[in-house]
């Protein structure tokens, strides 16, 4: 599904919800890259 049409379904509320989440777990995902990378180093 893309970005417009996302925008055009969800209230301003539960964007905002959305996209701290997104964010929460874009940067776990990071924090594990990292781990994993300082493990092999």
């Amino acid at each position: 599904m893309n970005y417009e049409r996302q925008l055009g379904l969800m209230n301003r509320k539960e964007m905002k919800e959305n996209e701290g989440m997104l964010l929460f777990s874009r940067c776990k995902e990071i924090n594990l890259l990292d781990a994993q990378y300082t493990n092999i180093t």
